[in-house]
């Protein structure tokens, strides 16, 4: 391979010329593009993330509190690494935290994201939008290797191997750079298409029982205000009167209102107390829609693919036994009766609360002299005064005061049989030795017709095979493989190189000497020596 130094006219289009401030500049930080939504990424001060558009402006910026070392990404996520080894998955549109991986690493040495070709088709109608196809995040800390499937399913096996490169996403014929070697992880699955497709509805369930689990914090979160302002009124009442039912249920039969309580329907409860108590009552009727729509229509699809997963183990041996998914589906079924009778005690006691309102609205009309015309049920007044007032249905379901007789938990899904699972079928074997001499720097490698070895040595880029060198081209301050070839920079020109031919292309114009290259499927980025100074391009 020659290079021919006769420099073409430009084949390259400037967009945007940009500075970033020096003080928080990264010389060997992150400078990377988002291929889905074509936005920069820098690290800057080490510990953040700043994204920026094309046109250079910055539309939000991350504080990982701790140095970031890798970025992933996938689709309009990416993941973040730093020192405190914690995999952190955000929202490529706003910069929003979507989760944090569970499982803890110990100095990661590499993060990779891939999608893969398989994909299920969901027949039910969703909630919400359920996985239907896969993808993997790798992460390795060189003693183990992990792979989380969707955000959702985590499966690890020892992995004594330094990764700093993936280089064949085959899920089932992965391919690393570790150190010198090429290193092959497989997983020896008999029915590869009914392997994927078990781990997508794997996914599906653990996404379900993650919603399920929203929604019921949710709940709590509307209950929790309306019992402590339903206490705290009627705690206020019930040091002035004493026995509060004996209180309440008399003023219900009498009509008369003692003297000593006056002050508190007219100022302490008031007008303003009671429009605040018929708001929050409306916790009934939210909680009852929620669990509804969102937590019995979950439970029912866990039901429905709970019941799928048991047809495949009994046919071909599954993730998980058949025993297991089994007992899985009996909790199922005992937690949509379980919200089902959770609704049927909100609508009996959502009744009484709805009365007791009302004729607390006749007391505050009575004392303020106000015609009293307002008609209400006796009966569940009075009802709702000796039971639910001080034991409300649902105290049954939410620590509010001490512990609940039946605790509103979620179902539960345990994942250790699907790892050893893996485990026990995790082949990791050395492909070949690399030649690479004593001293390098910027390893890559690509496939083209075949395995493409490149590293730098000085200012000399070096493109090789697995076994040996092939060509070296001079004057290279860096470079970046693409699909079938590679574009590498040079002081005057970007050299476009692939097992043939060597094109030289003449530079855009800047301010700035360039020294590092950066690029994605359609743009490019040229940088300073201090990655101050930035030019977007064209190719």
């Amino acid at each position: 391979m020659s290079c021919d130094y006769v420099i073409m006219k430009p084949m390259v289009t400037t967009l945007y010329n940009g500075k970033l401030p020096l003080a928080l500049a990264d010389p060997n930080g992150i400078f990377t593009w988002c291929p889905h939504l074509n936005l920069i990424f820098i690290a800057m001060n080490k510990m953040s993330i700043w994204c920026y558009r094309m046109n250079g402006e910055r539309i939000y910026s991350i504080n990982n509190k701790s140095i970031v070392k890798h970025i992933a990404f996938y689709r309009e996520y990416f993941c973040l690494s730093g020192t405190d080894n914690l995999i952190k998955i955000y929202d490529s549109n706003n910069g929003q935290l979507v989760k944090v991986l569970p499982q803890e690493f110990d100095g990661v040495e590499f993060v990779g994201w891939n999608g893969t070709e398989y994909r299920v088709l969901v027949s039910m109608p969703m909630v919400y939008d359920l996985v239907s196809e896969l993808d993997y995040l790798v992460v390795s800390d060189g003693k183990r290797m992990a792979i989380t499937f969707n955000q959702l399913l985590t499966v690890d096996w020892e992995c004594e191997m330094s990764v700093h490169q993936q280089l064949n996403r085959d899920l089932f014929n992965q391919v690393y750079v570790a150190g010198d070697k090429l290193v092959r992880v497989r997983f020896v699955v008999d029915n590869q298409k009914l392997y994927t497709e078990q781990i997508i509805k794997v996914c599906q369930l653990i996404s379900l029982l993650e919603y399920g689990e929203q929604h019921i914090q949710k709940i709590k979160g509307l209950v929790v205000p309306f019992l402590l302002a339903m206490d705290r009124y009627m705690s206020n009442l019930e040091s002035e009167c004493g026995d509060l039912a004996q209180y309440l249920s008399d003023l219900v039969v009498s009509n008369i209102i003692p003297e000593f309580s006056k002050d508190f329907w007219l100022n302490q409860y008031g007008e303003r107390g009671h429009k605040r108590m018929v708001k929050l009552a409306g916790v009934y009727e939210s909680c009852v829609k929620d669990t509804y729509q969102h937590l019995v229509s979950t439970t029912e699809r866990v039901i429905s693919i709970v019941g799928e997963l048991i047809g495949v183990s009994k046919w071909e041996q599954g993730l998980l036994a058949t025993t297991e998914l089994e007992a899985l589906l009996d909790q199922a079924k005992l937690q949509l009766k379980f919200y089902y009778r959770f609704i049927w005690d909100l609508q009996t006691e959502r009744q009484q609360v709805s009365q007791f309102l009302v004729w607390t609205k006749s007391i505050i009309d009575m004392l303020n002299d106000q015609e009293c015309d307002i008609a209400y049920s006796t009966t569940d007044v009075l009802c709702f005064i000796n039971g639910a007032l001080t034991k409300s249905v649902m105290l049954k379901y939410f620590d509010i005061k001490g512990v609940p007789e039946t605790p509103m938990t979620n179902i539960s899904m345990d994942l250790t049989t699907i790892g050893e699972y893996h485990r026990s079928r995790v082949e990791v074997e050395v492909l070949q030795n690399i030649s690479l001499p004593p001293v390098y720097t910027n390893l890559k490698l690509a496939q083209w017709e075949e395995v493409v070895v490149t590293y730098q040595q000085g200012n000399a880029l070096v493109i090789a095979s697995v076994d040996g060198v092939v060509s070296t081209v001079q004057d290279v301050y860096s470079y970046q493989h693409r699909q079938t070839d590679l574009v590498a920079l040079t002081s005057k020109s970007l050299l476009i190189i692939d097992s043939s031919s060597c094109i030289p292309i003449a530079l855009p114009e800047t301010l700035f000497q360039p020294t590092k290259l950066i690029l994605n499927h359609e743009y490019g980025v040229l940088l300073d020596s201090t990655r101050q100074h930035y030019s977007i391009f064209r190719m």
